[in-house]
């Protein structure tokens, strides 16, 4: 996993990257998820570089406006079976997610929403979110969220075009 210092910004040079940016708070239980997608993309044998953040604001997507493309990973809470792996794509004024509550302050597609007012993003967002079954303090996930991680992964993968 990268810090979001020593992150390639995504710029002329590297226009065509997709961007993978993983949400969560390993110190929450299951809101860790994103960390622990970004560990396993980043030391898979694909080397995919997945940033982690505990949540998302605009300066930090600031630094993916060149990005082709961001697919984020978080917790997201739909009242389905814990460690279910669903794919949105937030579309202005269409987004599936809108209902769902987020785990962080501000929701995901509020955020994205006003970053593409602003013109700080233009390319396609697709969340791969992860039914949670406890987002209560704590380290460790529950198992329907560790088996969960491979599945996440293999989406994460099949969204990059690999394997």
């Amino acid at each position: 996993m990268t810090s979001p210092e020593r992150r390639p910004r995504y710029d002329e040079d590297n226009a065509d990257r997709v961007a993978v940016i993983c949400l969560g708070n390993r110190y929450m239980k299951d809101d860790g998820i994103g960390v622990r997608v970004a560990e396993e993309l980043t030391n898979g044998q694909h080397g995919v570089v997945a940033d982690a953040f505990h949540s998302l604001d605009l300066a930090q997507l600031a630094n993916y406006s060149s990005a082709s493309r961001i697919i984020i990973v978080d917790a997201l809470k739909g009242g389905g079976r814990p460690g279910t792996v669903s794919r949105y794509s937030i579309v202005p004024g269409t987004d599936p997610i809108e209902s769902m509550p987020g785990a962080h302050a501000m929701k995901l597609h509020e955020i994205i929403g006003i970053a593409r007012r602003m013109k700080i993003l233009s390319c396609p967002v697709d969340v791969v979110g992860v039914e949670p079954k406890d987002c209560s303090p704590g380290e460790g996930m529950t198992e329907e969220l560790e088996r969960a991680v491979p599945d996440v992964c293999a989406v994460v993968y099949k969204e990059l075009g690999i394997g």
